[in-house]
């Protein structure tokens, strides 16, 4: 079946969104440590999904950060993708950025589709 809203664009990734990873390099001129976190999770953000997924993708993110032994801000940061990182915005970091929005559009469930 046809994604409703047209082929998945080539996946492209700003590395930590917010600033994050901008803000962590003008002030340590490095990378974030768990930068690499933040990549993988922008690959699930780009196809999007159901809830469960997004979900899934959060956990997954927390725990990563987590992991490079920075507990508050995995913390911190899921909840900021929590808040802001829905399907309903027209912003570039939204839940299934990989395809053109949808005006009001929710859950992609056409995910496992592809």
């Amino acid at each position: 079946m046809a994604h409703p809203l047209g082929p998945l664009t080539e996946f492209e990734t700003d590395g930590c969104s917010g600033g994050l990873s901008w803000a962590w390099k003008k002030l340590f001129d490095e990378k974030t440590p768990w930068e690499g976190c933040c990549e993988t999770h922008d690959v699930s953000y780009h196809k999007g999904g159901g809830k469960e997924e997004r979900l899934v993708a959060y956990q997954a993110l927390r725990q990563c950060v987590r992991g490079h032994g920075y507990p508050i801000w995995a913390f911190c940061m899921y909840y900021a993708v929590r808040l802001g990182g829905g399907p309903r915005f027209p912003t570039k970091y939204r839940w299934g950025y990989g395809y053109k929005y949808s005006f009001g559009g929710g859950y992609n469930r056409f995910a496992q589709d592809r």
